[in-house]
């Protein structure tokens, strides 16, 4: 919906599907963002706190080790050096794709692949897989440095230009990934954190956890995922985890931060109970609090780190001082 920035095949998979309006990340972060997302932990459970030296522990259970065990095939491509392998998020993936090739030396301050050649190691990836399978696919486009291919950067507007034309650039590989899915594929597509772009007086994300760096995109769509809605109730990144593997039906294990958005494959009496209770468990959703926090400025600068929480209306930041 953003005027700025072309994201039509975004834009169907809302359409055909549902788009959660209030979703928050648990870091402004790369790492530890994502381990959040792929284990349903937050980070004080889950342990990573910061890109670079930070290791998730295998002692956390992944939703690709729970969806192995119950018998898919898994695989990830990862665009960035920030989430190689050896911060431990490959647990449960046969194959973690982390090469990131000509990006290692494309002059960037941080080391990434583009999204062209991301959905081009993701075909690859999808081709040798049997089903059923779980791929994660990560882009970083939309992330500084902003150098989109000229005529996304030419055809976007707005003041984050550049921003807004890698938004389009990744929008336009999604589309060649979603493409080449099979139809009944169950498809989340999720930020790990926003960009703040001089908000608060931060150009970038990482050291402050307020919404233009904690609120993101989140929509999903697929068999067993209500066509065409929308939720204004406030989510979390916590949430995809259990999400997935409730469409999957795979036992949620116990102690998860996040929930489950949709009832996943329930039938008879089950769906008719559920059907009963949506609308209380929608209301219920409303009513929750999420976490997220910020702790590179302790990591980098020994500067206070920062919590929040937040029930969608109302934020509280702990921090040394009132701000």
């Amino acid at each position: 919906g953003w005027p700025h920035a072309a994201t039509p095949h975004l834009d169907a998979l809302a359409s055909r599907g549902m788009r959660f309006e209030r979703c928050d990340s648990a870091a402004p972060v790369t790492l530890p963002s994502h381990a959040t997302i792929l284990s349903g932990l937050f980070p004080p459970r889950h342990g990573v706190r910061d890109n670079g030296t930070f290791v998730l522990s295998p002692a956390v259970t992944t939703v690709a080790e729970l969806l192995s065990q119950a018998g898919y095939d898994t695989a990830a491509v990862v665009s960035a050096v920030v989430l190689a392998r050896r911060h431990g998020l490959d647990q449960g993936f046969r194959l973690y794709d982390d090469d990131l090739g000509a990006g290692v030396s494309a002059g960037s301050a941080v080391e990434e692949r583009q999204a062209e050649a991301t959905t081009t190691a993701a075909l690859a990836a999808l081709a040798g897989m049997r089903p059923p399978f779980f791929l994660w696919v990560h882009y970083y486009d939309p992330h500084e440095e902003y150098r989109p291919p000229s005529r996304f950067a030419d055809a976007a507007s707005g003041p984050h230009r550049l921003y807004d034309g890698e938004i389009a650039y990744m929008d336009s590989e999604i589309g060649r990934l979603l493409a080449a899915l099979p139809a009944a594929t169950v498809v989340a597509a999720v930020g790990d954190h926003g960009e703040m772009l001089g908000e608060h007086g931060e150009l970038t994300h990482g050291l402050l956890p307020f919404a233009g760096a904690r609120r993101v995109p989140l929509l999903l769509a697929g068999p067993g995922v209500p066509a065409g809605r929308t939720s204004n109730c406030l989510t979390a990144t916590a949430d995809v985890a259990p999400t997935l593997l409730a469409l999957a039906g795979v036992t949620l294990p116990d102690g998860l931060d996040g929930r489950a958005l949709v009832r996943g494959r329930l039938s008879g009496d089950a769906a008719d109970a559920a059907d009963a209770a949506e609308t209380a468990a929608d209301a219920a959703d409303c009513q929750r609090v999420a976490y997220s926090e910020s702790f590179l400025p302790f990591y980098a600068y020994k500067w206070y780190p920062l919590r929040t929480l937040s029930d969608g209306r109302a934020l509280y930041l702990q921090a040394p001082r009132p701000g």
